[in-house]
C-alpha cells in the first residue's frame, strides 16, 4: 500500500520529483521513441476510414464494438471459409454452459487447482502448472467476466473473447484481462477448451482474426489498462511483459510520474492503424484519481503499438522510428477526430478544475515548477 501524505505534502513532493501529470492534451506518445535518421520522408498516406455501416460519420471514442480504423493499406479480403470468423462482429454469450465452462476453467486456473482447471480442458497433459503458478500468484478472484463468441473454423466449434480482472490479496492492482479460448464438442454434445496443437490453417485464421478491428480495440485497451497498473506497482516484470523493446523503458520517470496516482478510470480507445514499425496508434483518454483530491483530472494520452509477427499480439511500442513514421503519426493527431478528443479534454479538464480547488490548486503549482 502506497504511502499517504498529507495534500501539501503532496505539492512539495511532487514538486522536488518532478512529477508530470498528463492533465489535458499530450500528444507526445507516452510509450516514447527516438526518430531514426532517413533520407526525404515518403508522402504521409492518405487516412481514410474504413467501417461496416458505409456511414462518413466516425463512430465516437470509446465504442469498442464500432470504432472505425483509419488505415494506411486495404485489409486482405478472406476466403470464403474465413468469413464467419473474420467478420467484425463479436456476439455476446448467452450460453448459460459456456459461460459456466470459462467460468469455471478461469476460478480453477487462478486458484491453481490443476486437477480443477483439468475437468474443462481436452488435453490434460497440455496444461502448465508452472505458469499456472505463477499466474495465479496472489490472485483472491476473478471478477468483470463478459464473455463473446465467433464461429469456429476447421476443428473448432466456437471462438469465445473473455474481458475479465483478476484481483489481488495483497497491495497490487487489479490486473484487466483479455484472452481467446476454443471450444469444441465432446462425443456427448458438451463444449470443452481446446488446448491442443491447432490445424496450421487454422492456427492462421485465428490469428487473422486478431487484427480484426473489434478484437484488436479490446486487446489494446486491456494492454494500456495493464500498463497502467503495472506502472503504478512499480512492477518492473509486468511492465517487460507488456513493452516492445523494454530497454527503452525509463523507469525512473514512471515512479515519479504515477506516483500520487491512485487509480485509473472511464477508458475510451480510438485506434488508427499505422506503417513500418508502428502497426496502430492508439489515443486513449482517461481519468486519473490523485491521492487525497476528490476529483479526477481528465487525460488524453498516445501510444505506439507494436504487433508480434507471429502471433499478432500487440505491444506498447517503444525506441526507434523512421522520420517517415513519425510524419505519418503527427498527421494522425492532426485529424478531426483526435483535435475533438482534445478539445473535450480540455474542456473537462476546465470544468474538473473550477470544481475541485485541490486540483486546481495542484495543477497550479505543477505548472508554475514547469515554468521558473
Amino acid at each position: 500500500m502506497k504511502f499517504r501524505k498529507s495534500i501539501a505534502g503532496i505539492y512539495g513532493a511532487s514538486l522536488v520529483a518532478g512529477l508530470t501529470l498528463l492533465i489535458g492534451p499530450r500528444f507526445t506518445p507516452v510509450s516514447g521513441h527516438i526518430p531514426a535518421e532517413a533520407t526525404t520522408p515518403t508522402p504521409v498516406p492518405d487516412l481514410s476510414f474504413t467501417n461496416s455501416s458505409d456511414s462518413d460519420t466516425p463512430t465516437p471514442s470509446g465504442s469498442l464494438e464500432n470504432t472505425k480504423l483509419p488505415i494506411a493499406t486495404p485489409a486482405p479480403t478472406p476466403t470464403e471459409a474465413l468469413v464467419p470468423l473474420l467478420t467484425d462482429t463479436l456476439t455476446p454469450v448467452t450460453d448459460e454452459t459456456v459461460q459456466a465452462l470459462i467460468s469455471g476453467y478461469l476460478n480453477a486456473y487462478y486458484a491453481n487447482d490443476v486437477s480443477g482447471a483439468a475437468a474443462f480442458v481436452t488435453d490434460t497433459a497440455m496444461l502448465n502448472s508452472s505458469r499456472m503458478e505463477n499466474d495465479a500468484d496472489g490472485v483472491s478472484r476473478i471478477s468483470d467476466l463478459t464473455l463473446f463468441y465467433r464461429p469456429g473454423i476447421n476443428e473448432l466449434e466456437l471462438v469465445v473473447y473473455a474481458s475479465y480482472t483478476a484481483e489481488y490479496s495483497d497491495s497490487r492492482s487489479a490486473l484487466p484481462l483479455f484472452t481467446e479460448f476454443y471450444l469444441v464438442k465432446t462425443a456427448d454434445e458438451a463444449y470443452k477448451i481446446f488446448n491442443e496443437a491447432l490445424q496450421p490453417d487454422t492456427e492462421e485464421a485465428l490469428i487473422m482474426a486478431r487484427q480484426t478491428d473489434t478484437v484488436m480495440n479490446r486487446s489494446v485497451l486491456s494492454l494500456i489498462q495493464r500498463y497502467h497498473n503495472a506502472c503504478l506497482d512499480g512492477n518492473e516484470e509486468l511492465l517487460k511483459k507488456n513493452v516492445k523493446n523494454s530497454s527503452f523503458l525509463d523507469l525512473d520517470y514512471l515512479q515519479s510520474r504515477y506516483h500520487y496516482t491512485e487509480h485509473f478510470d472511464n477508458y475510451k480507445l480510438t485506434l488508427f492503424r499505422g506503417i513500418n514499425e508502428i502497426d496502430y496508434v492508439a489515443i486513449v483518454t482517461y481519468a486519473e484519481k490523485l491521492v487525497l483530491i476528490d476529483t479526477p483530472a481528465p487525460c488524453v494520452d498516445s501510444y505506439y503499438i507494436h504487433l508480434d509477427q507471429y502471433t499478432n499480439t500487440p505491444y506498447i511500442y517503444l525506441g526507434v522510428i523512421s522520420k517517415e513514421t513519425e510524419a505519418f503519426t503527427n498527421a494522425i493527431i492532426q485529424t478531426p477526430l483526435v483535435q475533438k478528443l482534445a478539445e473535450e479534454t480540455n474542456q473537462a479538464m476546465e470544468e474538473a478544475l473550477l470544481k475541485d480547488e485541490d486540483l486546481r490548486t495542484f495543477y497550479e503549482r505543477l505548472s508554475d515548477s514547469s515554468n521558473p
